[in-house]
């Protein structure tokens, strides 16, 4: 007989975690406007990994196939911004992983742990300079711009916010500490009678520790974006849309935020000056206006 004293004697583990595998089918493809209807060769064959479920090789082909993106400047854009949207909305369109998503999904194929966290951060950086060339540039037509801009790139942008918003993933995998108490030293003991008794007790130890690691270190970065992401979030929404509330707030509802957090993600990106000012004015800051309240 083999006795095997716990250091911690006491392991609870909630499975709790959802598998957040389905990719998103509402998103508008770029397709709805005739001039991106051709799909190349690569967006058709990371359209079928999504659709197929294969996400780790979907994100591994789509970190390969960013490594050969020529920069979007105004002189290329006719040439480049098809394929670059195209992208932005699978990106977009593919889920995040969850502990228990990345270990079922194709579980032969490698994938580093915070792929999927890094390549959506990515892409957010480049809709943002894709949306401000954009705007800015004389060789896309007006209408054509705003159908690019509020119909295909800002909604990519907000979802992939929301996606990082809804990321957290609770970690289930608690590990609790019983202290001795009078003489129930003997409820603190093991007993294992086998040596398959012992391979699945490491292998569950593993899994543990495993989930742990992989939950946490995703939380914090995940935390981290976010707080980025809003930054440049705002930024563009200011950008794109001078002195209309309606659609900045329009935005941040769709990428998830209540009205009642509005104020607060204003004073802590974007904050007060000339170009943000009339986000400080009207009916929806009077209430929560700290600058106004301190004045009074």
């Amino acid at each position: 007989m083999k006795i095997l004293s716990f250091l911690y004697s006491f392991v609870m583990i909630f499975f709790l975690i959802g598998d957040n595998v389905v990719a998103n089918s509402v998103l508008p493809p770029p397709n709805n406007i005739s001039q991106f209807d051709h799909k190349s060769p690569t967006i058709l064959n990371l359209s079928a990994m999504l659709k197929d479920k294969k996400f780790k090789s979907f994100y591994n082909e789509m970190k390969q196939h960013s490594l050969t993106f020529q920069p979007l400047t105004e002189d290329t854009i006719k040439a480049e911004l098809k394929e670059k949207i195209w992208c932005c909305y699978l990106i977009a369109s593919a889920p995040f992983f969850s502990f228990k998503s990345y270990k079922k999904i194709q579980p032969d194929i490698y994938i580093n742990e915070t792929d999927d966290i890094s390549l959506k951060f990515e892409y957010c950086l480049l809709m943002e300079k894709y949306l401000r060339i954009i705007k800015s540039t004389d060789k896309i037509e007006k209408p054509f711009k705003k159908q690019i801009i509020t119909n295909l790139l800002l909604p990519y942008y907000t979802h992939i916010l929301k996606q990082f918003k809804n990321a957290y993933e609770h970690n289930p995998y608690r590990i609790i500490e019983k202290k001795e108490q009078n003489n129930s030293k003997n409820k603190d003991i093991v007993y294992i009678t086998s040596d398959q008794q012992i391979k699945e007790l490491v292998s569950l130890i593993n899994e543990i520790a495993d989930g742990d690691s992989f939950i946490n270190s995703r939380n914090q970065i995940i935390k981290n974006d976010i707080e980025d992401l809003e930054n440049f979030f705002m930024e563009i929404l200011v950008f794109v849309f001078p002195n209309k509330y309606t659609q900045v707030e329009k935005f941040l509802l769709q990428a998830g935020y209540f009205k009642e957090e509005i104020p607060n993600l204003i004073d802590r990106t974007v904050g007060r000056d000339n170009k943000t000012d009339f986000l400080y004015k009207g009916k929806h800051r009077f209430q929560n206006d700290r600058l106004l309240q301190k004045k009074k």
